[in-house]
């Protein structure tokens, strides 16, 4: 019996980050998709949560063009209590708003990740 890979989902906006993100991780042996904006990253989380197949890791960019990651993360981190959520930031400032949504059990455990970062740093935190 075949067994699958691991899924990531990697949602930013840079192009070539996502690519190189994606590259590096299927290279690590994990099966990757991406999608550039919240929107996109909204409707495959709700695909694969009513498949019964959530993600193994969420790698998301706070930042998107048409939303905020942080957002999405509060909005599907419940369903996907057994993801490895990792946030990609610039400028972390929602700190507090996360702790808060964590320590009332609405979302499972979550990392951060400041950019820029190594390819290990993120290996680290997806191990």
């Amino acid at each position: 019996m075949e067994s699958r890979k691991k899924l990531v989902l990697v949602i930013e906006d840079e192009d070539d980050l996502r690519q190189e993100i994606g590259q590096y991780l299927q290279r690590q042996g994990y099966a990757v998709a991406g999608c550039a904006c919240a929107r996109a990253a909204r409707e495959r989380l709700r695909a694969l949560i009513a498949n019964g197949e959530p993600p193994y890791a969420v790698l998301c960019d706070e930042t998107l063009p048409d939303g905020s990651g942080v957002e999405i993360f509060l909005d599907f981190g419940a369903d996907t209590r057994g993801s490895h959520w990792i946030l990609m930031s610039g400028a972390h400032d929602e700190e507090g708003r996360l702790s808060s949504a964590q320590a009332s059990g609405r979302v499972g455990a979550y990392s951060v990740l400041e950019k820029p970062f190594s390819l290990k740093a993120l290996k680290t935190s997806l191990d």
